[in-house]
């Protein structure tokens, strides 16, 4: 009898710790200065659709062709938070493509240029 509450305790301790650090990570976000004086903004964002294929043009719409997927994310940390920005999701060809799904949440970095401001 014992052994089972031992069991069940570690169990949800486990369980909390999990909690805990989901929600840290869900509002992570950093920045930091390249050598070249710009600036790397790490934060996360979450996909809000997907447009697959190839697509040419300028962007959001690209300016090279693109085998994969384009991705719009709306940014949920960092000091742009609530913005959307578009990404491509290239597929190589290697057993480490991942296909994106809406919902999705990723890591993303977003050099600014020296003004603070990307394009959106």
């Amino acid at each position: 009898m014992r052994d089972w509450k031992l069991k069940f305790l570690a169990l949800a301790i486990i369980i909390i710790i999990g909690i805990i650090v989901n929600i840290q990570l869900y509002n992570y976000s950093s920045e930091r200065k390249t050598d070249d004086g710009s600036t790397i903004v790490v934060c996360v964002g979450k996909v809000i659709s997907i447009d697959a294929g190839i697509a040419v043009g300028e962007p959001p719409t690209w300016t090279y062709p693109i085998d994969g997927q384009i991705i719009t994310l709306r940014l949920l940390s960092g000091r742009f938070k609530g913005k959307e920005v578009f990404a491509a999701n290239s597929f190589t060809g290697e057993y480490s493509d991942r296909v994106l799904r809406v919902g999705d949440k990723l890591y993303v970095n977003l050099k600014l240029r020296a003004d603070n401001s990307f394009n959106e």
